[in-house]
């Protein structure tokens, strides 16, 4: 995520003040500045303006810079806040308690400035409703809600903006939005009281000599000398601590005003529209509050206790206050047919422009507990919402269904392994999210298959979460990486799109099978379709563990012993095995052959590509379902040629799977009244079961047997060999790796016009004989 907001993104400004004390981060000044806008806008000027030029606030207002000092210093009218759950002594309300909140009821109650009546009766109001039997006898933990009931319908409509804002009630009880922490206290702090405190430092002329310096700091920018409190969670950096000033330690500092100011912002964020929307969870229960997604930011960890996050949003045209309610009140983002659940969800919405009203930007803030238990609000990051739809985004909600169950179950009754592999997945989301480039959705597949490997092995987590193998994904995946060029993606991609396809005698459909089948720890019904974990592992074990070439070798040995000896219905009928994956083409007419040049299958044969890639985009492929034919592919930046594979160009012709016309070279003779015009000769390869097993074990005799077998094959088609199977023999014995990527180079369908290109080459050409 960016670390700012760029601000050439708005049309000029229009004339009003430029408030530069007040800015995106940290949260209390970004609070403090929606609380100005809100309180000009009801005691001073209806007609205010707000929006924000880079991460500095402006209003336009037709107050001066000196009528709003003057406004703040002597008419303003603070918004009551009474919460009489909190504490022993019910927030100073129970009779008979002393403390600080209750000499700052007393203040309050004792005050004989106008603006404090407002705060006078709800004080009031809130105490009779303590002296009822009702809180005398209640439980403050198990009657919360009835307590808070009781408050909401007596107290008077000035307290209800706290009341919204600090607590939800939902069909399981209460729930604490956290931009007030647990209904207006953050473990041991008291926001009420610390609110309570700052009023009197402000608007109490004998409690202080400095309000007018105070306001330089939150109108001008001037850094002046703040108070020895706390500012809680809204400013981080406030509380103190080492590391934290300027020549080390520094004592926690709060300027009044920004804390007043920031907790009237704070009640602008009501929960109740959002409630009303269907809500029930406590994270999504306040605008733009979701919950919290490790990942996005440099110190993000799985395990670190967080309250939840919010995001914040930034607007760049001049807003009424109403538009800005309007947005509040909503505050909601829809990713794709439901509202936005997490971080995650959150910033997919603003990727795929699922945020309404114009909202140009947002910044993210994370709740997290980092000192103690104490939580802060930590500014993890900005989010620019882009003129145009991210829509390679909108690939990674195929993924949600699964990853939702994967995240399921706490932490404590979750094996390791699939905690540090869902922790991977969330992350890798978040990333591919953030910015959907080829490299992080490739990432994000490769931890998806860890994760489903990690799933695998445990039975018990299977059935706490009945999660299932991931489903086949969609071809839009390989739209999206349509433009890559790598050789060892064609190859890795027709791998994973291949599969077995043709119907029984009677009419009865073969189960399809495919390379993920083998490679997966997963079954497949009779439908062809993934249907649940395979207890003994993968068929073919090691992918990512083990070289490719020695897991794909393997897969072509199993294949050739059990695999497909069924005719093909689609041609003549076939004998032999059938060891390949048949990538099939459309049945459309003038569609493409779906198959891999010889120049790319050749290069692999020879050791020429980068195993450890080609390994990489499996994995990740092998997440697809099979399909027909793969999309156009872009064409492999190779040389003209490559090194010559002996053994792959031996055997690639009868491994073709499909009958041959091997190319002329001289053109036929016209047809005589003596002697009619040859046919062309037909290439039908037969590849035996053994030849795989064979050639597997890289043996000179062995080798020899085989390389005689093929040789009797040519010239059992009419073909006579122009080859040395001696000399063969000889070649892959001295190299028996070779021998292993043959083997798996054998396994990738390769151009037919090509495979009869080869195998002209190990004819000698007679004129009466067609190529």
């Amino acid at each position: 995520m960016t670390d700012f907001i760029p601000s050439d993104l708005q049309p000029p400004s229009p004339l009003g003040l430029d408030l530069p004390g007040l800015r995106t981060r940290p949260l209390s000044s970004y609070l403090a500045a929606l609380g100005l806008f809100r309180i000009i806008n009801e005691q001073a000027d209806p007609t205010i303006r707000s929006w924000w030029t880079g991460q500095s606030f402006s209003l336009s207002t037709a107050l001066s810079l000196d009528d709003l000092r003057s406004f703040l210093l002597d008419r303003y009218r603070p918004t009551p806040l009474v919460a009489p759950w909190n504490g022993s002594d019910q927030g100073g309300f129970r009779p008979g308690t002393a403390g600080r909140a209750s000499e700052q009821l007393a203040w309050v109650e004792g005050s004989k400035a106008e603006r404090l009546a407002s705060f006078q009766r709800v004080v009031a109001a809130a105490r009779q409703v303590v002296a009822t039997r009702i809180w005398q006898v209640a439980n403050v933990e198990k009657d919360k809600v009835t307590m808070v009931l009781q408050l909401r319908n007596a107290l008077p409509d000035e307290a209800v903006p706290f009341l919204d804002a600090a607590v939800a009630l939902t069909a399981d009880g209460i729930a604490y939005p956290p931009i007030f922490g647990t209904g207006g206290n953050i473990g041991r702090l008291d926001l009420v009281i610390n609110y309570m405190e700052h009023l009197q430092r402000i608007l109490d002329p004998g409690k202080s000599d400095h309000p007018d310096q105070w306001l330089d700091e939150l109108l001008l920018g001037t850094e002046v000398p703040g108070v020895r409190s706390t500012p809680g969670q809204y400013d981080y950096q406030g509380v103190g601590g080492a590391n934290l000033g300027r020549s080390g330690s520094a004592p926690e500092r709060v300027n009044p005003w920004i804390y007043v100011l920031s907790l009237e912002g704070a009640m602008g964020f009501g929960a109740t529209a959002t409630r009303r929307l269907g809500s029930q969870r406590a994270q999504a229960s306040a605008p733009f509050t979701v919950a919290p997604a490790a990942a996005g930011y440099a110190s993000a960890t799985g395990g670190e206790p967080a309250k939840g996050e919010m995001w914040m949003p930034v607007w760049r045209r001049p807003w009424s206050a109403a538009e800005l309610l309007s947005v509040l009140s909503e505050g909601r983002a829809t990713w794709g047919d439901r509202q936005a659940r997490d971080g995650t969800d959150f910033l997919r919405a603003v990727r795929t422009l699922g945020i309404d009203r114009g909202i140009a930007a947002f910044e993210r803030y994370a709740f997290l507990e980092r000192n103690g238990q104490s939580p802060a609000a930590i500014p993890v990051g900005s989010v620019v919402v882009g003129k145009s739809s991210d829509q390679a985004v909108r690939l990674t909600a195929e993924l949600d269904g699964w990853i939702s169950r994967l995240n399921r179950g706490g932490d404590a009754k979750v094996p390791a392994a699939i905690r540090s592999a869902r922790n991977q997945v969330n992350r890798a989301l978040f990333h591919a999210s953030e910015r959907s480039t080829i490299d992080r959705l490739l990432a994000l597949l490769l931890a998806v298959a860890a994760a489903e490997r990690a799933v695998s092995r445990s039975t018990r987590f299977r059935d706490t979460t009945g999660i299932d193998p991931v489903p086949g994904l969609t071809t839009a995946w390989t739209n999206h990486f349509s433009t890559v060029t790598d050789p060892e993606f064609q190859i890795a991609l027709l791998l994973a799109s291949g599969h077995d396809r043709w119907d029984r005698p009677g009419g009865h459909r073969q189960p399809e099978r495919s390379l993920r089948e083998f490679l997966r720890p997963i079954t497949v019904n009779r439908f062809g379709r993934i249907d649940a974990f395979r207890m003994k592992g993968a068929v073919v074990p090691g992918l990512g563990s083990r070289p490719v070439i020695d897991v794909l070798a393997d897969v072509l040995v199993l294949r050739a012993r059990s695999g497909p000896a069924a005719p093909d219905t689609e041609g003549p009928p076939f004998k032999g095995v059938r060891p390949q994956f048949p990538v099939h083409p459309a049945n459309t007419a003038g569609a493409r052959d779906p198959r891999a040049s010889r120049n790319v299958v050749e290069r692999f044969a020879g050791e020429q590509l980068d195993a450890k890639r080609l390994s990489t985009w499996l994995e990740a492929l092998l997440l697809l379902a099979p399909m027909n034919v793969p999309p156009a592919l872009a064409e492999p930046a190779l040389s003209k040629y490559a090194t010559p594979a002996p053994l792959w160009r031996l055997l690639a012709p009868w491994f073709g799977q499909a009958p041959l016309r091997p190319r002329r070279t001289r053109p036929l003779p016209e047809a005589t009244d003596e002697a009619p015009a040859p046919s062309r000769r037909v290439l039908t390869p037969v590849v035996r079961p053994s030849w795989p097993g064979r050639l597997r074990q890289a043996n000179a005799s062995q080798l020899l047997g085989l390389a005689r077998e093929v040789s009797s094959g040519y010239a059992a088609a009419g073909l006579e060999p122009a080859f040395d199977p001696q000399a063969v023999a000889e070649a892959g014995a001295r190299r028996p790796s070779s021998n292993t990527s043959t083997l798996a180079a054998l396994l990738v369908p390769t151009n037919l016009r090509d495979l009869a290109d080869l195998a002209t080459t190990h004819l000698r050409i007679d004129q009466g004989v067609a190529q």
